[in-house]
């Protein structure tokens, strides 16, 4: 009788990593092969308008540069903070009483938050689907916050198998206010 394979966590991750690789290097050997070449241009020209905007020098770009740099970064370390808050407070069923917010605040918040989110990614959507260097810089701008998030939030945890690798699990004290 066939018995599947039983995967580790790790092993789960790491498919899922490799499988998203594949599906990135697919997509964009497609959009190489048939893209409208204007979408692969790189860097400032005569033919690049944003929201309206000429982008034809080299100080205009960089300044599209730099306000991407700045939305995506906040974005992301927003996104990163306040998401996770207004989700357990609204979504999560098992956390049914609330004091930090009256139910007021807490819809003004939550709804102030994802309408202004909306309103910002679409017109980061506008301005990231003109030029294919500038899709590539604003996911970078976005990234380097998010492993500064990543980081200050792994922080705070404590993990057992870097720090005690020789000892049993068992043999591991935990402190009252983790358990």
């Amino acid at each position: 009788m066939y018995k599947p394979m039983k995967l580790t966590i790790n092993s789960k991750i790491q498919i899922a990593i490799f499988s998203n690789l594949v599906l990135l290097l697919s997509t964009i050997a497609v959009i190489c092969t048939f893209a409208d070449k204007q979408i692969l241009r790189m860097g400032y020209s005569k033919d690049l308008i944003i929201l309206g905007v000429t982008i034809d020098t080299l100080e205009k770009y960089l300044m599209l540069q730099v306000i991407i740099f700045l939305v995506e970064f906040f974005h992301s370390i927003i996104f990163e903070f306040a998401n996770p808050i207004m989700y357990f407070q609204i979504f999560d069923r098992k956390h049914k009483y609330i004091s930090e917010f009256t139910k007021l605040e807490l819809q003004l918040y939550a709804q102030s938050l994802w309408f202004i989110t909306s309103l910002k990614q679409g017109f980061m959507l506008l301005v990231s689907i003109t030029q294919i260097d500038i899709t590539i810089c604003k996911i970078i701008y976005s990234e380097i916050a998010v492993v500064i998030v990543i980081r200050n939030l792994l922080n705070e945890k404590i993990f057992i198998k870097n720090n005690v690798p020789s000892l049993d699990l068992d043999q591991i004290s935990v402190p009252h206010d983790l358990v």
